[in-house]
């Protein structure tokens, strides 16, 4: 009895110590600013919510501004703030800051603040406002509303744990039923009641009542979690997960208290509790604990804390437990962890080398702590597009616990004959095999030929590579840098030597790649064959022609080129067969060269000889450039030395005004001469001038608006000239191109005038002339390049209208008959 009594007491006041222990800030003596600075006051209460005024600059004074930081106390949360004005407001994630602009205005804000921890015994309200001559601050606090007394037992919650994960149950023990539970506690050792008193005491944690503020890692981020499935209880979910230096933490809400978590196998070595409704700050953003079913004003934050180095989370998702107080408060399962992910695309770059074999490419990321892992693996073989690039698709881009990975990339195995070299995502292998020189001699028993050619073979293969043996290098030559080791197998190159046959010699090879091998040739009754190279247009460096004997390949060849006047002779050849003594027919062939058509004529007693026509063929870009307006499309002919070949391009803004007349002989195919290729604009359009010219072997047509003129003759209503009138010009921008005054001929002129809209305007009318109000508009083009304007102006105090034609000369000529009849009338009458 007296340990269920002592139990009960203890639990009793820890939680009155909880309840009371994050108000003991706001019990303390409240500070508030004297000067008028900033005053805080609480001015209406009911059991929801506290109604604040904070006034900033309460005296009136003239500043320059200030900042205001409001705290809201514990037990309390944001509901609402007014009466700004023309103020800036951030809300914090325990308050709000307040920015006041210049002047002398004084601020009368009220906040409204929701309580959400109805057991508190006060609650307050802080601020802090600084100006640029220092810091004030003041405060109020306010008791909490007294509680309407229930009929209610006086009991001690003893939370029974059940098997089936239900809402959460409690047991009340009244009186009655103490006598059962004293008996099962008499029944317990001693060792065990203590243990009992151990665990009431742990499983009742001490709870934070202020905002919890977190940061991450730099550059990391909150990883947000969420469990995989449907969760075994809705009264516990996990939110987020981080990392700041060597601590792991686990954002775990819940409307029941709980006692430690295991991830990945590893339990939590702290955590921090919070009271109901206090929201958490990690890296300045606030987190209400919302979102759960059942008993939500319950609802609150409990941060669990890992070893970063324990953890060794994998990618994706890990097993969790989190141990709830009391039956069916458990949770567990997976907890999955959404990372951003993005796409990476790794590079493989050749240097050098023909053989590209498929590469494995391979993702590396690195952590923080400079820890590295193949991420991805992706094969490469060329046919990619682009070529050797692989895209690595929905990397993430943070490790489990958010911090960020450095990417670079590898290849499982480096190709034979390379060199590998690592920048960043980009994997270049440089070719670099290891090579050596092999010798060659030629020996001969009886009289030589000129030369011989000696092939090399590589496995049995023709490699292409030949040596030219002759007495200028005492018939001794070199296959210098030569691979070691095959390209694809790796493998040693087994390497061998073949001397094309000489007809009438017989020849026999000794000695190894090692030692150098040596040709010698035993000199048979020979004849020769004159063989000689002509080119219709430009020819080759050289060219190689065969041999044949009764139509079979003697596999002897002959080099023509301009070095022996690309003529040579197959000499020593056999001129019978030594097997039926039949006279030999030798025809020749030569190599065939792509590009050129080959004719063969002539015979073996007479020499061959062999006339190449060069087939090459050529583009020809042309490119059209406007100085001015463009046209919608110009039409371009293609001309072949001089003569028109009937080939035409059209170009317009749908080619970019660019095209290319292609596959052009490009040499003549009787005379061999190089055909000149010039283009020619068919039809210039009117008020341009055309211009040839050629950049990199491109032909440029460059057509030129030709600049137009405006001609303004000023006249009185009789055409005849006026001088002394001001006319001014301006462009389309109101820009003045130009002012002028009329002569004697009454007559301006405004040249080198650019396509486009203008306005002219007469400034100044000839003395005793009315001015000309309105503007006139005109316009230069290709249509209108040279502008002529007649201008009529009017005598000043006449409104003599020009209806018909009638003009200022018609009224003279009335006057003047009026005056000479009043004349002719007094004459008459002197003469009576």
């Amino acid at each position: 009895m007296n340990k269920v009594k002592r139990l009960s007491l203890i639990a009793i006041t820890l939680l009155i110590f909880q309840i009371f222990s994050p108000n003991l800030g706001l019990l303390a003596e409240a500070k508030s600013d004297n000067s008028g600075k900033i005053e805080v006051k609480q001015v209406k209460q009911n059991a929801d919510s506290t109604k604040w005024k904070v006034i900033i600059n309460a005296s009136g004074e003239e500043n320059d501004g200030s900042t205001t930081k409001v705290t809201i106390g514990s037990g309390q949360t944001h509901h609402s703030i007014n009466n700004v004005g023309d103020a800036d407001v951030e809300t914090s994630a325990n308050g709000y800051v307040i920015h006041t602009p210049a002047g002398a205005k004084t601020f009368d804000v009220e906040i409204i603040t929701s309580i959400t921890n109805q057991d508190q015994s006060s609650y307050g309200l802080e601020a802090l406002t600084t100006y640029d001559d220092g810091s004030f601050k003041a405060s109020d606090q306010v008791a909490a509303l007294e509680k309407k007394s229930e009929d209610t037992e006086k009991v001690v919650e003893v939370e029974e744990e059940v098997v089936k994960a239900e809402p959460e149950e409690q047991v009340k023990l009244t009186e009655s039923e103490e006598s059962v539970k004293q008996e099962k506690i008499a029944k317990q050792t001693k060792e065990e009641q203590q243990k009992d008193e151990v665990n009431l005491l742990s499983i009742i944690p001490f709870a934070i009542g202020t905002p919890g503020v977190y940061t991450t890692d730099p550059n990391s981020i909150v990883v947000p979690t969420a469990i995989v499935g449907e969760s075994t209880n809705a009264h516990t979910l996990a939110d987020y997960l981080w990392a700041n230096g060597d601590t792991v933490y686990v954002a775990i809400k819940s409307t029941h208290e709980l006692q430690y978590m295991t991830l990945n196998g590893i339990q939590n070595y702290d955590s921090d509790v919070y009271n109901a409704q206090v929201p958490i700050s990690i890296d300045g953003d606030s987190h209400l604990p919302t979102g759960l079913s059942g008993n939500t004003k319950d609802s609150h934050w409990t941060v669990f804390k890992f070893n970063l180095a324990d953890l060794q989370l994998p990618e994706g998702n890990s097993p969790f437990f989190v141990k709830g107080i009391g039956g069916g408060h458990d949770v567990g399962g997976d907890l999955k962890f959404t990372i951003p992910k993005e796409d990476k695309e790794v590079k493989k770059i050749w240097v050098g080398g023909s053989n590209h074999p498929a590469v494995d490419l391979q993702l590396i990321a690195e952590n923080v702590d400079g820890g590295t892992q193949v991420l991805r693996t992706g094969t490469v073989n060329g046919t990619e597009s682009p070529a050797w690039t692989y895209t690595f698709t929905d990397v993430p881009m943070y490790d489990p616990y958010g911090r960020p990975y450095t990417f670079s990339a590898d290849e499982a195995e480096v190709p034979v004959n390379y060199d590998k070299t690592l920048d960043g995502l980009t994997v270049t292998n440089t070719y670099n095999p290891e090579q050596m020189n092999m010798n060659v001699n030629k020996e001969w028993i009886g009289p030589a030929t000129e030369y011989v050619t000696i092939k090399l073979f590589a496995n049995g293969v023709d490699t292409g590579k030949t040596l030219i043996l002759n007495e200028a290098n005492d018939w001794l030559g070199s296959f210098t840098e030569l691979n070691k080791f095959d390209d694809t197998t790796g493998d040693p190159i087994i390497y061998t030597v073949e001397e094309l046959d000489i007809p009438g010699y017989t020849n026999e090879l000794s000695g190894s790649v090692e030692d150098g091998f040596t040709f010698t040739n035993t000199n048979d009754e020979t004849l020769e064959i004159d063989v000689e190279k002509k080119w219709i247009g430009p020819g080759k460096d050289s060219v190689t022609v065969k041999l044949f004997a009764n139509g079979e390949d003697t596999e002897d060849t002959l080099v023509l080129n301009g070095d022996n006047n690309w003529s040579g002779t197959f000499d020593n050849l056999r001129k019978y067969d030594e097997e039926t003594g039949e006279e030999i027919v030798y025809t020749v062939e030569e190599v065939v060269i792509p590009g050129y058509s080959s004719n063969t004529t002539g015979s073996a007693e007479d020499g061959f000889i062999i006339t190449n026509t060069n087939d090459e063929t050529i583009d020809v870009d042309v490119e059209k450039r406007w100085v001015g307006p463009a046209t919608e499309s110009v039409t371009i002919k293609l001309l072949a030395s001089g003569e028109d070949t009937g080939q035409t391009l059209i170009l317009g803004e749908d080619n970019n005004w660019s095209d290319t007349f292609k596959n052009l002989r490009k040499y003549d195919a009787e005379t061999g001469k190089e055909i000149i290729y010039s283009v020619e604009e068919v039809e210039v359009p009117y008020g341009y001038d055309v211009d040839y010219s050629t950049e990199d072997e491109k032909h440029i047509i460059t057509n030129t608006a030709r600049y137009g003129s405006l001609t303004v003759e000023k006249v009185d209503e009789n055409e005849k000239p006026l001088a002394g009138a001001t006319f001014e010009l301006r462009d389309s921008e109101g820009n003045v191109v130009g002012i002028f005054t009329t002569g004697n001929d009454g007559t301006i002129k405004f040249e080198n005038l650019e396509w486009g809209d203008y306005k002219l305007k007469e400034t100044k009318a000839p003395e005793g002339y009315n001015k000309l109000v309105k503007e006139i508009a005109i316009t230069i083009n290709g249509e209108n390049l040279h502008v002529t304007k007649q201008v009529v102006n009017t005598p000043i105090g006449w409104n003599i209208p020009k209806t018909g034609g009638i003009g200022t000369l018609g009224f003279y000529g009335v006057g003047f008959i009026l005056i000479a009849g009043a004349g002719w009338f007094v004459f008459r009458r002197r003469q009576v």
